[in-house]
């Protein structure tokens, strides 16, 4: 058992870095029927302290969450929606309400700023520079 012990404890920390260094990617490949998962992303992104609630539409396409914020900049609700629709698979249109606005983008219109399907891309690094790169 002794001669285990070291590789055991290589392994779990090798899995927790692992686990630590993916971050809101954790959530990569998310259904938008998945509330928990949908509110672990939205919580994780930028602004989050503006986040107030969430309501997801799932009955029918075109499926939606509504992100309701007390504030959120245009360029931040593409940011933030950027990765919406990076992570979670079936959402076709993020919509950002604030005071008395509401900012809607859909999938179609996201994948036209970055000129590719987001869902395909798997690192956050990667992603990131994308952002940076066209907004």
């Amino acid at each position: 058992m002794r001669k285990w012990l070291p590789f055991v404890l290589i392994l779990l920390l090798v899995a927790c870095s692992d686990e630590q260094q993916q971050g809101v990617f954790l959530y990569k490949n998310a259904y938008i029927g998945d509330a928990s998962a949908v509110s672990a992303i939205v919580e994780q992104l930028e602004n989050s302290e503006q986040f107030m609630q969430m309501e997801l539409f799932t009955t029918a396409k075109p499926y939606a969450v509504n992100l309701q914020y007390a504030h959120i900049s245009e360029q931040q609700a593409m940011r933030n929606a950027t990765y919406i629709f990076t992570l979670v698979q079936n959402v076709d249109v993020v919509q950002f309400t604030f005071a008395d606005e509401q900012y809607e983008l859909t999938r179609q219109e996201i994948e036209s700023v970055y000129g590719l399907d987001v869902r395909n891309i798997h690192d956050e690094q990667k992603l990131q520079a994308l952002i940076e790169e066209k907004l």
